[in-house]
This record gives C-alpha cells, structure tokens and sequence, in this order.
C-alpha cells in the first residue's frame, strides 16, 4: 500500500469507526510517518545515483569518508522503527539527540569538500556527488526524526515537532 492508500484507510477507519485518543492518534501517526518512510526510500535512491557519478571518476582514495554519517544514520532510522513497534519514548529521545550530530558531519563534510573541489572537473564532480550523498543521509536521519516525534505524538499526546 503506497503512502497514499495508507492515508485514504487511515481516513476511512477514523470515519467508520470513530476511534478515541490514543486509537485516533495511531492512525494520524500512521498517516503521517508513512511520507516519512518514503522520503527515506527517495534519498536512499538518490543516494545511489549519486553514488554512480563517484563511479564514474577515475580519482581514488574518496576525498571524505562518509561510513561513520551512513552508519549513525541507519542507526537513527533503525532505533525510530524499534521505538515506534515498542512505543518506547526514551529510544524516541534518544533518536532526536543523534540528528545534531548528523547535521554537524554534514556541515564538516560539505566545508571539507568544498576546500577539494579546485578546478578539475573530475574532482568538482566527484566532490558534488560526495556532498549529495551527505545531504541525503542528513535528510533521511531528519525523516528519522519526525518518526520519533510521532512515537512522543503516540505515546504522550504531546506534538514536539517545532521545537527548538
């Protein structure tokens, strides 16, 4: 069911059977969290196009290793999962704390690049792909976060997105 079948669903059963807080607020999140995980299924394709420009230069070693910004963001996408089937508030917070290390490595990532690109058009390539891949994982461990919000939404009533 795409994410447009699930929302049209969600609607019906929340007409039909006029569910009551938490029931009603599960069906919203389940609306709501499914753009996020197709979101996380775009950036992952988008990831691996750009993946297919690196492939393309000829240049080696990579100019930025991006496996510890990869391995926190599936972590994050990982752990939003667990706390959303455990509806578990603290994994939630936990998931939330991780983005602004994420979104530091991007910002190191895209200066550090940008020192490389010079005028090399393999090189300029090549550093434009590494930084759309950063800005992919930093998307999908954003998407991450919104599912988390959605578990605190859940689980407390409470809507934490916004906040600063």
């Amino acid at each position: 069911m795409g994410h447009r079948g699930a929302e049209r669903h969600a609607i019906r059963l929340i007409t039909i059977y006029s569910p009551v807080a938490k029931d009603l607020r599960f069906l919203l999140m389940i609306a709501r969290i499914n753009s996020d995980f197709e979101r996380i299924g775009d950036e992952a394709v988008n990831s691996c196009e750009y993946i297919d420009l690196l492939q393309l230069s000829a240049l080696s070693p990579p100019l930025n290793d991006l496996s510890p910004m990869s391995a926190l963001t599936l972590r994050m996408v990982n752990d939003a999962l667990q706390a959303f089937q455990q509806e578990d508030v603290e994994r939630a917070r936990a998931v939330i704390r991780l983005d602004d290390h994420v979104d530091a490595m991007n910002g190191a990532t895209f200066r550090n690049l940008l020192e490389h690109t010079g005028t090399d058009p393999q090189m300029v390539t090549r550093c434009m792909a590494l930084i759309l891949v950063a800005r992919s994982l930093e998307r999908m461990a954003d998407h991450a976060t919104n599912i988390c919000e959605e578990v605190f939404y859940l689980v407390e009533g409470e809507d934490i997105r916004h906040r600063t």
